[in-house]
């Protein structure tokens, strides 16, 4: 696990969202997984498939269930079957205590336990970088951080000094 601290303003945001490409490098150079990140679609959609990033807010969609939501990337990105991705999903849910929740809604789901799934969401399945943007203060859970820190995922976490 890695940590980004800062004041606010001063970049930790913004380096996380290049470091998933979803913003530009402006100058210098950012390498990830030991390949140098360029701006192309094909280099973006590649690095996409490796890199996570679990935002302030957790942007699930209200019309799908957890399960929906948690298996959204796999379908989308990977394009995993539907059959694998609800194995998947129902896995990763219970991996972060919330197999009971696998047909509930974000609306009925506390803040804690929608970044849950927005983090079985944005899990990318493997070794991976995995970012998340100012740890909500309800993901204080040591237990649940430590499934994160044996799963052979890099981790960068960005929060206020």
């Amino acid at each position: 696990m890695i940590a980004i601290i800062g004041k606010s303003g001063s970049g930790k945001s913004t380096l996380l969202r290049c470091i998933n490409g979803l913003e530009l490098i402006e100058g210098g150079s950012i390498s990830v997984a030991g390949a140098q990140l360029l701006p192309d679609e094909l280099h973006l959609k590649a690095l996409r498939l490796k890199v996570g990033l679990i935002f302030q807010q957790f942007n699930l969609f209200p019309y799908l269930s957890a399960s929906g939501n948690g298996s959204l990337s796999q379908m989308v990105v990977k394009k995993t079957s539907k059959a694998e991705t609800e194995i998947m999903a129902r896995k990763m849910l219970d991996r972060v205590r919330l197999a009971h929740k696998y047909d509930v809604f974000p609306d009925e789901l506390s803040g804690e336990q929608q970044q849950r799934v927005a983090i079985v969401r944005d899990d990318t399945g493997g070794d991976a970088v995995f970012a998340r943007l100012y740890p909500e203060p309800g993901f204080r859970d040591l237990s649940l951080s430590l499934v994160w820190c044996y799963s052979n995922i890099t981790q960068l976490v960005a929060g206020h000094v």
